[in-house]
């Protein structure tokens, strides 16, 4: 075991289970309230990066194959 008292590996299952939970967050935001929020806004509401918004975005958009269209506000 490491100091953190995890087990291998489990830090990692960890938080992609928090990026699916996010990402699943994210599709009932977008859904409920399309062109409401900003990358800007949803980054703050998650404590994360514009930047991991966009890849979590692209996730839905790519991965995922749901329509999310960017707006002029970002």
């Amino acid at each position: 075991m490491h100091g953190s008292g995890m087990l291998p590996g489990l830090g990692r299952i960890y938080e992609e289970t928090k990026r699916v939970s996010r990402i699943l967050e994210l599709i009932q935001i977008i859904n409920a309230q399309p062109g409401r929020y900003r990358r800007r806004d949803l980054a703050a509401r998650f404590e994360i990066s514009e930047r991991m918004i966009q890849k979590d975005l692209d996730v839905i958009r790519n991965g995922l194959k749901l329509a999310v269209v960017r707006s002029a506000e970002g």
